[in-house]
Formats: structure tokens, sequence, C-alpha cells
């Protein structure tokens, strides 16, 4: 018998043919799954108009201090797990879902943070997943930087109404990949850098007793505690021992936790709990007695004189109230009583689960997201004063400096040095955020370190104009600041004006025996401060006649030759190098010295010149391509650096500015050039009307870093 013909060709070819009709069919599916059930999950969401929009008032404008309330002081509306349009595990995710949320009127929103793969490194993506071996379990994934971009826009818009409520974002960590979250700190950073709280200011402070006027318009960023050892330590506030997340189901334990001590008998007692107010009272007499550092929950637990332990945490603390433990996977809302009596802050839900509970949540808030805690649940304060109506017509006192009005003139972008006058021989010198006082290291045969060196700019305050800041050579984006009575190196929002204001100071004539020695005046209200050396750190003083004061308050100011640097940032995340032959291109986005061009000129009012790390300036040809290969300046190698609202634009005297076409590719264009002019005929009427190119747009901007470096020649 003859077996039959297969053709292996052909089977092969058939298989191949079945497998592709597969994943597209698998694709399709996919697809209309997801589209069909995020378009019905969104459309069933009945939440616009349900809660009141209202402005948070600046601190100025709140007269009384007693109604600037903390923090802890609100309930605020929060969602859990925001983007789930589903079940916690096994389901999707969605971007419409977090509009949503957002536009719902959530101040407090949340999701997890996976890796893309399980390789070292991988990019993170917002998903739901497993601690344990990196592992993703949600039908789909999205983008990191497509959330963070939509969280940014929709963070302080409601609709078309504008909202001035701190927004906080909490990252649940699923990866402890120190890379892989590097990652996602260099993105929040890029994106959220203008609005972001620096967790540097309440590294010894917490920031549930900070006051929301003085949040308006900010992202707060939290996590569970995996971020610790990894970049993410910028961008995270730490709120260690005055943050906890607890399952709702699990709220009464914390005040029941010793028997012994809170047995429910003591906890019905009115007795008992007048006694535990007065007791918590007379302990924490105001917020200053809150300390930093400790776990504050614990604190009370163990005080045995404390009956309802969670309700007086939460004066202080606050409480994260989750509707899931790790393990569940279908998303459940629950009765929120218990954790309103509690004063819980951000009490959150599932906002995809549109129930009986979220209606009563909506409720409970229609009156705007932040809602005040009755008085029982906040932090006590001082019984309000009599007012005297007299007093509110008394002028404040006028702070009088004699200041250096040349200060400015002779020092400004200079890189300078501060020499304390009673300690000969030690310079102000940054050490990480730290302002302290060194020597020159004997290995440096006398030449200064880069460290100490600051840079001279015009704090352009319109009532002391001789005031400056002191910025880093390192990078002029961070000045020195002060928090409380110290100061500190940091980046701030030129916006902020109480930033600002901590940032700037006069020079004044100094009370030391020599004309080369001045004082630094702090901007204040009441009595005229100065900074010192107070045992190798700066400080703030009380200026006065006493010798040592005056010692450690005088500063004897040296110029350093230098050169400056400039590195340019496009809004695409790209930075402008060169390529082996000298063409100017964008390339990296981590910055390197390749990166850094040598800037020659003033660069805040005259024209400049760029040298390229291969040692050429840089000049423009016929094609309008930029290339560093010349080795002296000619007039077609001069730009400017123009300031504009979304960052910095270079141009030459011809209004070429430059730009990307994209790709990476940099040349110099015209913005919106006019291509055809407007024609009218002899009795003046319009034949037809100007036309002009595209504007440029976000093609043209940059941001940039200038740095300083000491030039020993």
């Amino acid at each position: 018998m003859e077996l039959p013909n297969f053709n292996i060709y052909d089977n092969k070819k058939t298989f191949i043919v079945f497998g592709v009709f597969l994943i597209v069919l698998i694709f399709i599916l996919f697809y209309n799954t997801f589209d069909k059930k995020n378009f019905y999950k969104i459309k069933e969401l009945d939440y616009d108009g349900k809660i009141e929009h209202i402005e948070v008032p600046s601190c100025y404008d709140i007269e009384d201090p007693m109604e600037q309330y903390i923090l802890s002081d609100y309930y605020i509306a929060s969602s859990y797990n925001t983007p789930l349009i589903g079940n916690q595990k096994y389901d999707y995710l969605s971007l419409d879902m977090i509009s949503k949320v957002l536009e719902a009127g959530a101040r407090y929103i949340e999701f997890e943070i996976c890796k893309s793969e399980l390789n070292r490194g991988a990019e993170p993506i917002v998903a739901t997943g497993s601690y344990q071996g990196d592992w993703v379990n949600s039908l789909n994934y999205l983008d990191v930087l497509e959330v963070l971009t939509l969280i940014y826009k929709k963070a302080f818009m409601i609709g078309d109404k504008k909202v001035n409520h701190p927004l906080f974002v909490y990252l649940k960590l699923r990866t402890s990949d120190e890379i892989t979250l590097g990652k996602l700190a260099d993105l929040i950073k890029q994106i959220f850098k203008k609005v972001m709280v620096p967790p540097a200011k309440y590294a010894t402070f917490p920031i549930s007793l900070e006051r929301v006027c003085n949040l308006q318009r900010r992202v707060i960023f939290l996590s569970n505690d995996d971020y610790y050892e990894t970049k993410l330590t910028d961008v995270i506030v730490n709120t260690s021992g005055f943050l906890n997340r607890i399952f709702y189901n699990e709220l009464d334990t914390i005040t029941l936790t010793n028997e012994n001590k809170k047995n429910y008998n003591r906890l019905l007692s009115r007795k008992s709990q007048d006694l535990s107010v007065d007791h918590f009272k007379k302990k924490y007499p105001d917020i200053q007695s809150i300390q930093k550092n400790q776990d504050f929950l614990y604190t009370l637990i163990k005080d045995e004189k404390i009956v309802d332990t969670l309700s007086n945490y939460n004066k202080v603390g606050m409480t994260v109230v989750v509707p899931h433990k790790d393990e569940d996977t279908f998303s459940l809302n629950y009765n929120l009583d218990n954790p309103i009596n509690y004063g819980c802050q951000f009490i959150s839900l599932n906002y995809q689960v549109y129930d009986e509970h979220m209606k009563k949540y909506l409720d409970f808030f229609k009156d705007g997201y932040f809602k005040l805690k009755p008085e029982s649940l906040r932090f006590h304060r001082t019984p309000k004063s009599f007012i005297d109506i007299n007093k509110l017509f008394v002028e404040p006192p006028i702070l009088i400096y004699d200041d250096i009005p040349d200060f400015l003139y002779e020092f400004k972008n200079e890189l300078i040095t501060i020499e304390s006058y009673n300690i000969t021989g030690l310079f102000l010198s940054q050490s990480g955020e730290n302002c302290v006082f060194r020597g020159i290291p004997a290995k440096n045969n006398g030449k200064h370190l880069i460290e100490q060196g600051f840079v001279v700019l015009p704090a352009n305050n319109k009532h002391y104009p001789s005031a400056v800041m002191l910025a880093t050579a390192n990078n002029l984006n961070n000045v020195i600041t002060r928090e409380g009575r110290y100061f500190y190196i940091k980046q701030i929002d030129l916006n902020d004006e109480d930033e600002v204001k901590m940032s700037t100071f006069i020079p004044i004539k100094s009370k030391c025996e020599g004309d080369e020695y001045i004082s630094f005046a702090t901007l204040s209200e009441d009595s005229i401060k100065v900074i010192g050396n107070y045992n190798g750190v700066l400080k703030e003083f009380v200026k006065s006649d006493t010798t040592s004061n005056i010692a450690k308050t005088c500063f004897k100011i040296k110029k350093l030759n230098h050169q400056k640097q400039i590195a340019f940032k496009h809004s695409s995340g790209l930075y402008m190098t060169t390529t082996n032959t000298g063409i100017l291109m964008l390339k990296g986005r981590k910055l390197s010295d390749n990166h850094k061009f040598m800037l020659e000129g003033n660069y805040m009012t005259e024209s400049i010149s760029l040298k390229a790390p291969n040692g050429k300036y840089v000049s423009l040809k016929s094609s309008n391509r930029l290339h560093a290969d010349s080795n002296e300046v000619v007039s077609d190698e001069l730009f400017k650096l123009v300031k504009l609202n979304q960052g910095f634009a270079l141009k030459n005297d011809r209004d070429l500015f430059l730009m990307t076409p994209g790709r990476g590719i940099l040349k110099m264009d015209m913005d919106n050039e006019l291509l055809s002019p407007e024609k009218v005929d002899k009795d003046g009427n319009i034949i037809s009307v100007a036309v002009y190119s595209p504007p440029l747009g976000m093609k043209k901007i940059f941001s940039i870093r200038i740095n300083y470096i000491l030039d020993h020649s």
C-alpha cells in the first residue's frame, strides 16, 4: 500500500498561518472585552456634581490661627486601588478610571507599582501583583508615564473648575528592585517637580501636623516602607510613626489591644474617657510636644492612661482605612460609621463599586472633599482669646536694615567663599543638604573645594532691592534656605512666597572690626535676625551687641576664579550633546559630562557662546544645523537664553530658535514664521490674510542646569 504524500512545508505554513490567526483573535477578544467593560463601568458611575468645590484659603487670609487647621483635623475623600475597574485581581485597570475618580473629588489616590518583567532593572508599570516573586496578576497594565502625566494634568482641575486642595498619591510598591524604583523616582521628579512636596521639609516634623493652608496646590507622595535605600527617598514624604494603614474590620483591635488595660468596660466609662482626655492634653499640650521619629501609635498603646487609643492617635497621626487584605479578590466596600467615629482621615473605598456604602460616602463629602472632623476628634487648641479691635489697626514694626547696596552690584552671579570671623580658616560649605563650616583640606594645597563656593543671585525683592539668594556652585537650582532656626540646601519653588522668603538674605554692615567683614540678615517680621556660625553649622540669631554673637555673625567674602557650565534638557526628557563629528543632537536621559557645555558671557542679560565637550565652539551652518567645530567665537556663534513660562529657549540674533523636529535632531528654525504677508487691494480691503508657519511650541522648550567649576589656573 502506498503511503500518502505529506508536504512538510505546507504543514509548517498552515501552522504559522493558524498561529498568527490565533494571536490576532486573542488580541481582538482582549481588546473588545476590556474596551466594553471599561466603557460600561465609566458610564455606570454617576459621580458628577456630587461634591461641592470649595477653595482652601491661604494662611494669610485666615486671620484667626485657631482656624488654620492641620491635616489630621480632616476627613479626606479617598480612593482605594484607584485604576481598577473591577476586582482586586485577575481584572483590568484603566486610565479612564483614574480620571473618573479624580473628577469625583478624591484627594487621596493609590496604585500598585510592579515590574514589566522579572529581569533586574525592568521598567516600572502600574498593575496588580504579588510582592513575592514580582508577579503581576492583573489582566493588563498601565504605562507609568501615562499614569503620572494624567494625574499631573488632573490634580488641580475638576471639569472646568480649579482645585487647590493638596492631592495625596500613595504608591503601593510590589517590588524592591532599586533600579526599577529609581526609574520611577526620575519620572516623578521630572513631571511633578514644581508641585510635589519635598521630603526634606518634613524630615523632622510630621506632615500630619502641617496646616492645610500651607499645602495649596501640592502633591504629597506616600508609600510603604520598601522605598528606603532607593532614589524614591527624594520623592516620598517620610511618615514613619505617623501614618498607618488598617483593615476596616480591625480598627477596634487597636483600641482593645491589651484587655487588662483597655477592656470594654473602661472604654464605655464616661469617667475613664474624661480622665483619658485630660491625660492626653496634659502629656501633649501643644504641637511642639509631639516628637518626630517615634511610633506614635505604639506610644499611645503602651500608655495605660489612654483609653481610646485610635481616636487619640488620629488627632496627631493619620490612618488609611482599607477595604481589603492582599489575599482578597472580589471588590467590596464597608460601613463607614466605625472609621468616622475613630476620626480616621483616609477612609478609602472602591470607587468602581457604586453601592449603598459609596452613595453614603459621597453624601458624607457633599460639602467638600476635605471635611473638618468634630472638635472632640481634633487636636486640642488653646481657647480663642478676646480680640481687641484696636489691635487690628496697629501697624507692624518697620525694620530698618543697614544694608550694603553695592554688594549685589559687585558680586552678582559671582562665585564666592564665605569665611567665618570667629574661627578664621573655616568656610561655609555644602555637605549634602546641610550648611556647615569646614577648612581647606591639607591635600588641596590651599585650593578651595567646589562645595565651599556659592553663587550670589538677585532675590528680586521689591522691598529690599539689595537682597540676595545664595546658590550652590554645582547646581544653581539649589539654594540656602531656612527651616526653623537652621539652614539647609534644597531646591525651592520660586512661585512660593514663603519658600522664597526663607531663602532671601540682606547683606548688611557688620559690627566686627574691619571693612572687609559683612553680615547677612534674614527676612523677619518682628526683629532683625542674622545668620551665624553656631558650633560649625549655619543658624539664625537675633541681632545683638554681645561680643560672642557679633563674632559668630561676621563673614569675609572673597571671589573665586571660575568657569560656568550649562546643560540643556529638552522637554522630551533628552539632553543636548554632540556626535563624534561635532553635530549637536539630543541623546541620553541621564546627565553626564558629555552634556555639559562651557558657558561664556553673562547668561542673564547678554549674548553667550557655547563650547562643547570636544573643546570647540558651537556655530550655525547653512543647513541651520549646529556644529561644534570652531576654535574661536564669531558672530554666528552668539546666542541668548530666553525665559518662557514652560522653561527656556535658545535663540540667535536672527530670531532663529533651537528646536527639534524629532528623532534627536537639533536645528535652528523660525517660530511662527511669516510665510506670506497680508494682501489688500487699492481700497484697503483684505484680499488674503497673512499666513504663518505653525508655532514651535514645546519643540523649542528646554530646562537648563547651570553649575560653576573652579578655575585654578
